[in-house]
């Protein structure tokens, strides 16, 4: 398992800081999306420098230099697999006013002239 340490020091080597990441959980939907992409381009492209330099066929074996071999490559596929999601729909409520007639009633003195018209305003939550 890695640490939260390796994959600073893997993001570090892959020129990558933590503002990135930030700008772009920040960022709306479409803007979102192509700072991520931009991000695993530059990825992609650093890690290419750098696999060239630590592949262990170059370094002879150097254990430290596999090491961060394989952890570059762990945070690249990682970063590749990174998505950014739409954000959900903001719930809006929309004011109704209906409005209800009184039953007519004879027997009803003030009611006998008009009818009253009562006024109702309900908020309902789209669909």
């Amino acid at each position: 398992m890695l640490t939260l340490q390796d994959y600073q020091l893997a993001l570090i080597n892959l020129g990558i800081a933590p503002d990135e990441f930030e700008a772009i959980r920040r960022a709306p939907y479409p803007k979102a999306q192509t700072l991520l992409q931009e991000l695993k381009e530059k990825a992609r492209h650093n890690y290419k420098k750098k696999a060239f330099e630590l592949h262990p066929d170059r370094t002879q074996g150097d254990k430290s230099k596999a090491e961060l071999f394989n952890l570059l490559g762990q945070t690249l596929e990682k970063i590749n697999r990174m998505t950014v999601h739409t954000a959900p729909p903001i719930m809006q409520f929309i004011p109704i006013v209906t409005w209800q007639q009184q039953r007519y009633n004879p027997k009803d003195s003030i009611n006998n002239s008009r009818q009253a018209k009562v006024f109702r305003i309900v908020t309902m939550r789209p669909r």
